[in-house]
């Protein structure tokens, strides 16, 4: 018993041994090839692949793929078996009959055949989706082989799309069934005006219908035009709208509708235009007009506006079909408010005129209106200037608000006082224009002479507000001597001098009396 024990045990750590080594003797690499991910989301009829890569290190592969749902196996999609040390593929997972709304699990699975595996779950996301084609495009006018056509006919047709989806419409025309042209495109109208054919010639046409997803392509169909009769006056073709385009939108509010006519008989052709808002009842904008070109404006943003061309010869007229446009929408940049500047507290005489001239500055270079909340004036609102004299019955002082606005909702707002004052009273004692001159040195102007120059610095203002009313500077000539020379404003310094002068003339003159008379 104590041999077989311990050869039991021996086995099992062998096998436990073997086991380890084989396991790592193949490695396992699989992920969706859409999103490079062990998880994805797909519509219903999708079909995602993934890839599978294996190696190992004894020349021998074999793997399977298996779909699992809620924890069960459903199936094994795929298998494979084959010797060599790696192999890859791209596996086609097909959704078209798994369930919307529910996860799947695909799990890949790698055996070496000795046990030794590795294995990874891919996750699936199913949307309930599942897209289906347009319907084949169907009952055609005019009808499929029909004769005596008219030279200018409204090719319709009918279509649609089983899941509800836009349908998009490409309309092939030619008279060559092999080498049809591509006359329209991703148009989402089922019909088609065709002008300018011959008399008595046979026109195939086809439509293809795409939802975005799938196309479908439609039947050929075919019609003869009528028989060419001399001499019988035929009605002008249908005008050919080239822009804007049927159902263009973003367009501006600024358009020249233009069109193509044309008549099979080359007579001279007139326009009426009809144009509005409401394609039951459209205006007649312009009458008569001998060009294919007519220009709207001042149109109103994010409309659509509805048209439509007469084309006349001298006794048929053959309206176009009603075309569409839409205008672009309207774009506000952000909007900054103004900024006033900085009034400082001013005084007005009563019966003199005042002026303040209010300045505001705005980033957007909008139109500024300035307002006030004063009875003793009105601000002119689109310069901003205040001038008005005030009567002495207003005497007093006032809070006065100035605002401005920029019609974008900015505004900016500035307050000031304002005293008005009569002459004479005590408010006019401490307003008065002072004249300011200061002199400098008398210096060289280095051109060898005994003459240089002095600077005078003229100033007057208003000492109470600090207005300044005139500020320059200028030079005049000056004589240079051993001393500077000053202008002798302080009346004190002027008469020391005028006594010295006469001082030196009156005492000398004394002297000399005196002793004559002695």
């Amino acid at each position: 018993m104590n041999k077989r024990l311990g050869l039991l045990i021996i086995v099992i750590l062998l096998s436990g041994f073997f086991t380890n080594l084989v396991s790592a003797a193949v490695e396992l690499t699989s992920y969706w090839e859409e999103n490079d991910d062990l998880y994805l989301e797909v519509d219903r009829g999708d079909i995602p692949k993934i890839f599978v890569g294996i190696s190992s290190t004894i020349n021998e592969i074999n793997y399977e793929v298996e779909l699992i749902h809620n924890g069960n196996f459903v199936e094994t999609l795929y298998e494979y078996s084959g010797s060599g040390d790696y192999h890859e593929t791209f596996l086609d997972i097909d959704s078209t009959n798994l369930e919307g709304g529910e996860v799947y699990v695909i799990r890949v699975k790698a055996n070496d055949g000795l046990n030794g595996n590795e294995w990874q779950d891919l996750i699936l996301f199913v949307n309930d989706v599942i897209n289906q084609p347009p319907y084949v495009p169907f009952n055609p006018n005019p009808v499929d082989n029909a004769q005596d056509i008219e030279l200018n006919p409204l090719l319709g047709w009918n279509g649609g799309d089983p899941d509800g989806d836009v349908v998009y419409y490409d309309v092939y025309f030619g008279e060559d069934k092999n080498s049809l042209v591509l006359v329209a495109s991703d148009s989402i109208l089922t019909n088609f005006q065709v002008s300018s054919l011959n008399y008595e010639t046979t026109y195939y046409w086809k439509i293809v219908a795409n939802d975005g997803e799938d196309e479908t392509q439609g039947d050929l169909w075919r019609f003869t035009t009528i028989e060419e009769i001399v001499g019988e006056n035929h009605a002008p073709y249908v005008p050919n709208y080239l822009n804007p385009i049927n159902g263009a939108e973003d367009v501006e509010l600024e358009v020249s509708l233009k069109w193509e006519g044309a008549d099979p008989d080359g007579d001279i052709l007139h326009y009426d235009v009809y144009f509005g808002t409401d394609e039951n009842n459209l205006e007649l904008i312009v009458e008569d007009l001998d060009m294919d070109i007519y220009l709207v404006n001042n149109l109103d943003y994010e409309t659509t506006y509805y048209w439509k061309i007469a084309s006349k010869d001298s006794e048929f007229v053959t309206y176009g079909l009603i075309g569409s446009f839409t205008t672009i929408e309207e774009t506000i940049d952000e909007n900054h408010d103004p900024i006033i500047e900085s009034i400082d507290d001013d005084r007005a005489r009563c019966g003199k005129r005042f002026r303040l001239q209010v300045e505001a500055d705005d980033v957007d270079n909008d139109d500024l209106t300035y307002l006030d909340d004063s009875d003793l004036f009105d601000i002119d609102e689109d310069t901003g200037l205040i001038s008005f004299v005030p009567s002495c019955r207003d005497k007093g002082t006032y809070d006065i608000t100035i605002e401005v606005r920029d019609g974008h909702g900015g505004s900016d707002t500035e307050r000031f006082e304002l005293k008005i004052y009569k002459k004479g009273s005590s408010d006019d004692s401490d307003v008065f224009l002072d004249s300011i001159v200061e002199y400098g040195e008398c210096v060289d102007d280095n051109d060898g002479d005994i003459f240089g120059v002095r600077t005078v610095f003229h100033k007057i203002a208003d000492l109470v507000s600090g207005n300044v009313y005139l500020d320059k500077t200028s030079e005049e000539v000056c004589q240079l001597v051993g001393l500077k020379l000053y202008k002798f404003e302080d009346s004190r310094a002027l008469s020391v001098l005028v006594a010295l002068i006469f001082l030196m003339i009156t005492v000398p003159i004394a002297f000399f009396g005196y002793r004559k008379l002695s």
